[in-house]
């Protein structure tokens, strides 16, 4: 953040006592009620400072967060993703076929746990003569929290319908999101200048890519051949992208207005590229009484490593970026043999194997 007001209680203090004494004629020392008045006068002042600073960098967009990013996308006419509910296709059944239709009316609910619930968005019927029928069924709220409930786990009724006996999820529950983040949001504002273009600038292509999900990480648009633009998009934890996601992305980049008549857009997940985390650490025996708190930092260390490498297409996989890190969180030693320096393409995320081997040596 920018400093646009410096402010140094001690020499503001300093200050004050020189322009008291030079009014009054007098001494004030440090027991003086008079200078003891001043001295708590300071730290309002530098919450008053500090307050103007932080509104002032609210004004930049690298700074700015909540309501007033919000503001600063409305002027770029960028508004910012909001969040979206999940849906999953459910099975409905009876025991035993009957000679009449059962109706299972739009708006019935099922759950998982009893926490979270779906409705079924239109009536669903089962013929005469057949055991079940399929309908689809969308979060009561939106978030990513109603994501990836596998197939048989959303399996009970909240209302009952009569003859229906069953239900269960014969999806994966998908396509929930929670609210833009103020990084991504800030992220899409900077690149909707980039919108305006019609020649299909990598930006261009990007900035509308990114408007088609909350959840997607990182995106890059790469000339894989002549005429042939490909998007490769990463989601969040580095999971392969739904087709829901990607038809969505390919609509909100395909338009004759946001490429070239001559380009052929393509869209399809990130390459992961798998790397391991071999280690060994060592504390040094004068910081004897911190290891416990260095050992539980190393691991955050680790875990902090692994995820911005799932965030960030293309780039290098760098080892001495984990090094720093575990010297940074109080190791004294370090023996480091995987992963090794990696140059990713742009269209590639690394993404470990298995889980990192990160042993502590003791003291030294």
């Amino acid at each position: 953040m920018i400093d646009f007001v410096t402010f140094d209680a001690q020499k503001e203090l300093e200050s004050a006592v020189e322009r008291y004494e030079s009014l009054t004629g007098e001494t004030l020392y440090p027991g003086d009620e008079h200078y003891m008045f001043l001295a708590q006068l300071m730290m309002p002042l530098a919450a008053i400072a500090g307050k103007i600073n932080e509104t002032a960098n609210q004004n930049l967009l690298k700074n700015s967060t909540g309501t007033v990013l919000d503001e600063y996308g409305k002027e770029n006419d960028t508004e910012r993703i909001a969040a979206q509910a999940a849906s999953v296709t459910m099975k409905f059944s009876n025991s035993s076929s009957l000679g009449f239709d059962v109706t299972i009316p739009a708006g019935t609910r099922v759950t998982p746990d009893g926490l979270l619930i779906f409705v079924l968005d239109s009536d669903a019927v089962i013929p005469a003569g057949e055991t079940s029928a399929l309908g689809v069924a969308t979060a009561e709220k939106a978030g990513a929290a109603y994501n990836e409930f596998l197939p048989g786990q959303i399996n009970s009724l909240i209302d009952p319908v009569e003859y229906v006996g069953c239900v269960v999820n014969v999806t994966a529950s998908a396509g929930g999101s929670d609210e833009e983040n103020d990084d991504s949001y800030r992220e899409r504002i900077r690149l909707s200048r980039e919108a305006i273009s019609t020649a299909g600038s990598k930006e261009s292509y990007e900035y509308w890519a990114k408007t088609a999900s909350a959840d997607l990480a990182d995106v890059k648009a790469v000339k894989t051949s002549a005429g042939v633009v490909t998007i490769y998009l990463l989601m969040e934890n580095a999971e392969q992208p739904s087709q829901n996601i990607m038809d969505a992305v390919f609509a909100a980049c395909t338009p004759q207005k946001r490429r070239p008549l001559t380009d052929q857009v393509l869209v399809t997940g990130a390459e992961t590229v798998p790397y391991s985390i071999a280690l060994t650490y060592y504390i040094s025996k004068s910081r004897s009484t911190e290891e416990a708190g260095i050992k539980s930092a190393v691991d955050k260390a680790v875990s902090n490593f692994i995820s911005l490498q799932k965030r960030q297409l293309g780039g290098n996989l760098n080892p001495d970026g984990l090094r720093d890190a575990l010297y940074a969180a109080g190791a004294y030693r370090v023996d480091l043999t995987a992963p090794e320096f990696m140059a990713l393409s742009d269209w590639q995320v690394a993404v470990t194997e298995e889980p990192p081997s990160v042993i502590y040596g003791g003291l030294l």
